[in-house]
């Protein structure tokens, strides 16, 4: 059957050739029947406008057993000119393409396709992709270093190819539509612009989020009808709509192979293959910076930034989140040692509750979820402030903490597997929780109430050593086992640690946030921790690596050591990203829109609600008895989901 398919640009064409890169939004549907008309595909289309301000485009096309629909909003990154604009064709005209993200090593692919005769009319990295796909079939993805999501159509084959970066960094929801088509898309709310998609809420589902169940690694959303395509994954969807396979493209391989190699090899290898993904990561035709919280991670890729040394490389500047009014939360003396030492322009926001409140009906049209806290309104106000500053690129540090063991539970993780060693294993166990402990208290000697900075204890006792792996890691692998997850019995209880943050709970979740947060403002969010050539080494370093003398992160530690001041690379107060909720909740304008909120009776339709309990912590926390503050947020998140379901926000509000 020949290939029927119409464009419909909303964007001016131009001729001729150059390097164009996009973070954007799309949507795409397949199934029986018509495409979609084109009203109702350019609705939900431009629902994604803020994740693509730059321009729109549309295409439909036909087959004999459906119908293709396809939707784009683009932020042009490298080059500005409209060339290779998306749905993007193929050179052979039967194939069409719709891609959020970035394929960093797009450059390196192209000359390896070039080699064998291929040639391009682009310089970007959507027909390299476009073309790996031609030669190299679906195992192309396993090439891919970058983030992205993807509706790849194939006529002659009547299927789309559909996939998900390794780690997530990119969204991708899908819902069937009461005709049998099956449609995606960047955000829920484009699924939802179509005019018999079900907006309906799963309370079932409130009910889960709100008691902890993370969803972010899941296909479960908060609503009835949306579900998630799983990150590491890649579907094969027919034209009429039926999924052919949905299977994980990437899986971990956690082992300690690289105990071959001496440290000193390991150190130079794992600081040049950090080194070449910032680099990759520093491809852009627009400006960039960087976010600097004064932690080590975000000042170690700060440190690589500014030392580039070819032109167009290097930052100029990096952005921070200062509280100068709350010292006992504000990095701001770690944030001027690295603007010191690399001789950067540091800009900051100081966010305030009221700011807050004032944008959080925003907040939450944007992450379409219950927001597990304040603090998530960080990194809003800080790409909102990079973008009014003219920058469309950001580097972050997320993802360090994941792979490298940065986190309490790592080192918790480490001491139940030293325990299991014999008597001396068990000592050690216990040493390395005292040696991490005595550290934090002194630190804690500098600030006043320090307990709201950090936890004054990260160690695990001894009587719960066993207790530890037969309950928590049990209850986690019960929930979260399967699809790649690596079984503690295989690797250890700290790679599964690392494995299960990394797949399931932190890392999913951080990455949802960081998008949405960036993408509200149409700002490209880079991470170049997540370099899958640097995670798959990472996950066969040994031991040392990630934890010695209860030092977490430790090979990161070393490697930059000739770039950090030992302030900022031996530090053990970091805050993390974290407003200061409590007094927030407590003394603020915030109080009344928390108070409105966890009063709101329409929250007794969740299961496990308990008004009066509501009500006990809410006055405990105004007396300032305990800080139940993430309680008392969380409850008033679902309460303002509710009102914007009940206000019709998901069907019929445009920003």
């Amino acid at each position: 059957m020949d290939f029927r398919g119409s464009a419909h640009p909303s964007a001016k064409q131009t001729d001729g050739l150059g390097v164009r890169t996009y973070m954007c939004g799309f949507v795409a549907s397949l199934g029986p029947g018509d495409p979609l008309p084109l009203t109702v595909l350019n609705r939900m289309r431009d629902r994604l406008a803020h994740r693509g301000p730059d321009g729109a485009d549309s295409w439909t096309g036909t087959h004999e057993r459906g119908s293709i629909s396809m939707g784009f909003r683009r932020l042009a990154i490298l080059d500005t000119r409209h060339v290779a604009d998306q749905p993007m064709r193929s050179n052979d005209g039967r194939k069409m393409l719709v891609f959020n993200g970035e394929i960093y090593n797009f450059i390196e692919l192209r000359a390896e396709l070039e080699a064998v005769g291929r040639q391009f009319r682009t310089r970007g990295d959507s027909e390299v992709l476009l073309q790996a796909y031609e030669q190299w079939g679906e195992s192309m993805i396993e090439r891919l270093n970058g983030m992205f999501a993807f509706v790849l159509w194939d006529q002659d084959r009547g299927r789309a190819l559909v996939a998900r970066d390794r780690f997530g960094e990119k969204p991708l929801f899908m819902c069937r539509l009461p005709g049998g088509q099956l449609a995606f898309a960047s955000e829920i709310k484009a699924l939802l612009a179509h005019p018999e998609a079900d907006s309906s809420y799963n309370l079932d589902m409130f009910s889960k989020v709100l008691f902890g169940r993370l969803i972010f690694s899941t296909e479960e959303t908060l609503f009835k009808g949306v579900r998630q395509v799983r990150a590491g994954h890649c579907m094969l969807v027919d034209a009429d709509g039926s999924i052919v396979f949905d299977k994980r493209h990437w899986t971990p391989a956690y082992d300690r192979s690289l105990g071959r190699l001496s440290k000193r090899e390991q150190i130079t290898e794992f600081r040049s293959l950090l080194e070449r993904s910032v680099a990759q990561r520093m491809r852009s035709d627009v400006p960039v910076t960087a976010c600097l919280s004064g932690g080590l991670d975000s000042s170690s890729l700060v440190a690589l930034l500014a030392n580039q040394k070819e032109a167009g490389s290097r930052i100029e500047a990096a952005m921070s989140v200062r509280f100068p009014n709350d010292l006992t939360i504000d990095e701001g003396s770690y944030i001027d040692l690295m603007l010191h030492k690399t001789g950067l322009v540091g800009h900051s926001v100081n966010p305030t509750p009221e700011q807050l409140t004032r944008d959080v009906r925003r907040l939450h049209w944007h992450h379409e979820t219950i927001i597990p806290g304040p603090s998530m309104y960080l990194e809003w106000a800080l790409m909102r402030d990079a973008r009014a500053r003219g920058y469309k690129v950001i580097i972050d540090g997320q993802g360090a903490d994941e792979v490298l063991a940065g986190y309490q539970c790592h080192l918790q993780a480490w001491q139940v597997e030293l325990a299991h060693q014999g008597k001396l294993g068990h000592w050690y166990a216990q040493f390395v929780g005292y040696q991490r402990d005595r550290r934090l208290r002194h630190a804690a000697s500098r600030y006043a109430n320090p307990e709201r900075r950090f936890v004054l204890r990260d160690s695990l006792p001894a009587e719960e050593f066993s207790v530890h792996m037969h309950s928590y890691v049990a209850d986690w692998e019960r929930n979260y086992g399967g699809d790649g997850l690596p079984a503690p019995g295989d690797v250890g209880v700290l790679r599964f640690e690392l494995a299960l943050n990394l797949m399931r709970t932190s890392l999913p979740s951080n990455l949802y946030s960081g998008d949405r947060n960036s993408m509200a403002h149409g700002i490209e969010c880079r991470y170049p921790f997540l370099d899958y050539a640097l995670v798959d080494f990472a996950t066969h370093l040994p031991d040392w690596a990630y934890l010695h003398n209860a030092w977490g992160k430790n090979i990161l530690r070393r490697a930059l050591r000739d770039m950090l001041p030992r302030e900022v690379r031996w530090r053990a107060d970091k805050v993390g990203f974290a407003a200061p909720q409590d007094e927030w909740v407590r003394n603020s304008s915030l109080k009344d829109w928390v108070s409105e909120r966890v009063t709101d009776t329409r929250l007794a339709a969740i299961p496990g609600h308990n008004g009066q309990q509501l009500m006990d912590m809410w006055e405990a926390h105004q007396r300032g008895e305990a800080d139940n503050s993430s309680w008392l947020w969380c409850w008033a998140s679902a309460a303002e989901l509710i009102d914007m379901q009940a206000s019709r926000e998901w069907t019929t509000h445009d920003e």
